[in-house]
């Protein structure tokens, strides 16, 4: 899994995005006006860096406690640093020494994309009437909307499907339910490395807005 997810970059190369607009005079003292334009947004460079370097090869990860990693302890290393020989920072202190480690299963965080992973794309338009009202007045009624697709999430991805739900009650100040819900509880991974935090362009979402605008000179 983490080399599906961490080999391929996927270049987004078909980012078209025309602009639209028009303006009429219905009658004298009333304009109607419409625009529409697609815009694609970037995709930051530290999603980029956390596929080429975190990716487990470039750059490893790993999350220990004391009971997936109880060889492990202050002020101890797991490699040798660079430069001078670790030594005590004062008098009296714990010297650090370099303890052979190999991760448990399981520990290891990755981070990657989806294969077919692309920058963020959004619909905006809007439609308007405006009537011209006497002492230099107007007022305009205006539509205007936005689609946005593909917006970017981050999920682990190597998780197992849930076979169990774990249950929740909200109380009020007397300790008393009022409801409940529940979320699915996800109990094994599909791999054994540990965490693979994966970016999907899955989400999308619509607005949708009346603006009414009063204006004077």
């Amino acid at each position: 899994m983490t080399t599906l997810y961490t080999s391929k970059i996927n270049i987004d190369k078909n980012n078209f995005a025309p602009r639209l607009g028009l303006a009429w005079q219905i009658r004298n003292g009333m304009v109607l006006r419409a625009g529409y334009g697609m815009f694609d947004a970037k995709t930051s460079n530290s999603t980029y860096y956390a596929t080429r370097a975190e990716n487990g090869v470039i750059q490893q990860t790993c999350n220990c406690n004391p009971a997936t990693c109880p060889a492990l302890s202050f002020p101890n290393l797991i490699f040798t640093p660079p430069g001078a020989t670790p030594q005590a920072p004062f008098a009296g202190a714990l010297t650090p020494r370099v303890t052979p480690f190999a991760p448990p299963a399981l520990t290891q965080t990755t981070r990657g994309k989806s294969p077919d992973w692309v920058n963020p794309l959004v619909h905006e338009g809007e439609v308007a009437v405006e009537k011209a009202l006497p002492g230099n007045m107007s007022v305009s009624a205006a539509y205007v909307f936005s689609r946005a697709l593909r917006l970017p999430m981050f999920i682990d991805s190597n998780l197992q499907p849930a076979t169990l739900a774990k249950g929740y009650d909200i109380t009020n100040t007397a300790g008393a339910t009022q409801s409940s819900f529940s979320t699915p509880f996800y109990g094994a991974r599909i791999d054994p490395t540990g965490s693979i935090l994966t970016g999907y362009s899955d989400v999308n979402s619509w607005y949708n807005s009346m603006a009414l605008t009063f204006a004077t000179q």
